[in-house]
């Protein structure tokens, strides 16, 4: 989650083991050929960011929030993360923020958007490139306050 000067949640992303239902496996299973179900695969889901703050804030709420899901993923033994987003999401956030991105089957029309599944693999590249494009200087996740094995 990503909070303003307020306290006030402006963008959020949820991580779920593929060992628990997630919505891939629950609802689009059609879309891949192997659904994974392991420790150290997690489901990365609503994504999302107030549409209320100005460009270059939701520019930056973006690039904190991948980075701190990667950040997460490296100090909890994630390998990587499935998904399911439109294309066009998948580009402007993840491939622009310098994620490695692969797709797991053929784009399919929801909800009159071209989506996919796809995974992102964690790494400390991964994270280091996302840092130097979102120009991020160090850790985005404040391990203060919540416990990092209980965040998710």
């Amino acid at each position: 989650m990503w909070r303003d000067e307020a306290g006030q949640a402006r963008g959020v992303a949820r991580l779920i083991p593929t060992e628990r239902p997630y919505m891939v496996k629950e609802i689009w299973p059609h879309m891949v050929d192997s659904l994974p179900s392991s420790p150290s695969v997690w489901e990365a889901t609503r994504i999302g960011v107030d549409r209320d703050l100005d460009p270059r804030t939701r520019n930056r709420v973006c690039g904190e929030l991948v980075a701190g899901c990667l950040e997460y993923g490296l100090r909890n033994g994630i390998s990587r993360y499935i998904f399911l987003m439109p294309l066009a999401i998948i580009r402007t956030l993840l491939v622009r923020a310098g994620c490695p991105v692969a797709l797991l089957g053929e784009p399919v029309m929801i909800d009159n958007h071209l989506a996919a599944v796809a995974e992102v693999r964690i790494s400390k590249i991964a994270l280091a490139e996302v840092r130097r494009r979102k120009m991020i200087a160090g850790p985005v996740l404040n391990t203060e306050t919540v416990p990092l094995e209980k965040a998710a």
